[in-house]
């Protein structure tokens, strides 16, 4: 079973999932997506963005020609996320519940995200906490160096080519 939510994170265990599914032939998966409580202000809402994550989610695993059953849980008032998860897992029987991470909220969630952590602790299943990739981060720009003046008869086309000293730096500065 594979709770989603659309996140990057989610993302990351959905394709780990539908992996261990494609390397078991009697495998079956289930992905489930938590709505808020019936009655509550956001209900609309809520199960609009669970829909719709369940929806990509299916379209995710037919191309990569997975079979899954679709599920939106509706958590009851006064249950938070973890704890409807917790039911889920225990109402499908699953033999392992995959959840994403990005874990970025406190100090301890830094390494697995809040829902992830508070599930880890409510679960009486076994839990496969997925993290995304890291994304990759762009260099940091570097600055040119000024450019220095140089007279053409000063080129010398056979010397070796150095970087220019603090002095001649200087030197071109003033010049310029």
């Amino acid at each position: 079973m594979v709770a989603a939510d659309g996140s990057r994170g989610s993302d990351a265990a959905l394709k780990f999932a539908a992996d261990l599914v494609s390397r078991r032939s009697a495998a079956a998966l289930t992905v489930i997506t938590v709505a808020a409580a019936r009655g509550s202000e956001d209900e609309a809402s809520s199960r609009r963005r669970a829909q719709a994550c369940l929806a990509l989610a299916g379209r995710t695993l037919r191309r990569s020609g997975i079979a899954a059953d679709l599920e939106l849980v509706d958590a009851s008032p006064l249950e938070s996320i973890p704890e409807a998860i917790q039911r889920a897992s225990e109402r499908f029987d699953a033999s392992l519940v995959v959840i994403g991470s990005e874990g970025r909220d406190t100090l301890r969630e830094w390494v697995v995200g809040g829902v992830a952590l508070r599930l880890l602790y409510l679960a009486t299943r076994p839990v496969a906490v997925v993290r995304p990739p890291r994304r990759a981060r762009r260099p940091a720009p570097v600055p040119l160096a000024p450019a220095i003046p140089v007279p053409a008869a000063k080129i010398d086309t056979n010397a070796s080519v150095r970087p220019p000293s603090r002095r001649e730096i200087k030197k071109a500065t003033k010049k310029a």
